[in-house]
């Protein structure tokens, strides 16, 4: 068996979406290469596909690899992955031409759900600071009009926390 042929194992820890969405994703988009045995066909029949060259082909194969592609060892499928809900990982099984392609779309899908993040800081201005003031100067910063109503802060009201009653 080539190395193009050769099975390919791998473990792929999600870090920002959930495995199993990711898997559900890549089973999809490669639904004719999984066994039919797999669970995203809950059950129901699908007519496997018995020419594995039409795939080694599109992924790279060259002509004269027929001879190679009779004696590598016959999966149900070529594509396999499984799911770890514990750790939030993907186990991928696949013949290393169509392993890499099957690793770059896991690490795409998860950075993709790469969270946003923001920052803010949070400022407090003393009871001397007019604050219709600050909203027009805020408002004009951020390219708003000053003329949409605003709610503003009670001049009397400080900002104070204040514990909770306990029994």
């Amino acid at each position: 068996v080539d190395s193009q042929n050769a099975r390919q194992e791998g473990i792929f820890r999600i870090r920002y979406s959930k495995a199993d969405t990711i898997a559900q994703t890549v089973k999809s988009l490669y639904r004719d290469l999984l066994s039919p045995n797999d669970k995203a066909f809950d059950g129901k029949k699908r007519e496997q596909t018995n020419n594995p060259y039409v795939y080694y082909r599109s992924f790279g194969g060259g002509k004269g690899d027929e001879e190679k592609l009779e004696r590598a060892p016959k999966f149900k499928g070529l594509l396999s992955i499984g799911v770890d809900d514990q750790s939030n990982s993907l186990l991928v099984s696949a013949p290393a031409y169509l392993y890499q392609h099957v690793a770059e779309m896991i690490v795409k899908l998860d950075e993709a759900a790469k969270p946003v993040v923001s920052t803010i800081d949070v400022v407090r201005f003393d009871d001397s600071i007019d604050t219709a003031e600050l909203q027009k100067a805020l408002a004009r910063i951020a390219g708003e009009s000053s003329s949409a109503p605003r709610r503003s802060r009670p001049e009397n009201n400080r900002s104070r926390t204040t514990p909770p009653n306990r029994p």
